[in-house]
């Protein structure tokens, strides 16, 4: 849950005009998955890296969902959960391997470079 609490913070704080909404959670044939806001197209800024795209549905939720489990990673690494943060770098991974032969792959990469 706190995980998901994290995707929507971070929605807000990076697709514009986000005014919540339902997602969908995408699994990924290797394990874990991704959440997708329901929608066509999101504005994305990223202040931290001047990222500020718009990108379809599906790349918007790879880019605030993997923003959320790196940030998840280090909580749990700085308050010395070891298998907690082991389980979301694989997590992490699975993903990171879903993006490598996704479509709008460039974009992603430039959000969360």
């Amino acid at each position: 849950l706190a995980g998901e609490m994290q995707v929507y913070a971070l929605a807000e704080k990076h697709i514009t005009d986000y005014r919540g909404g339902f997602w969908d959670f995408i699994r990924l044939p290797e394990g874990g998955g991704y959440m997708m806001p329901d929608g066509d197209r999101f504005h994305l800024i990223n202040p931290e890296n001047w990222f500020d795209r718009t990108v379809s549905a599906d790349a918007a939720g790879i880019i605030i969902t993997a923003l959320a489990i790196n940030r998840r990673i280090w909580l749990y690494h700085e308050r010395g959960n070891a298998a907690l943060t082991r389980h979301l770098m694989l997590r992490e991974s699975q993903l990171w391997n879903a993006i490598d032969v996704h479509e709008e792959c460039a974009s992603i990469y430039a959000a969360l470079d």
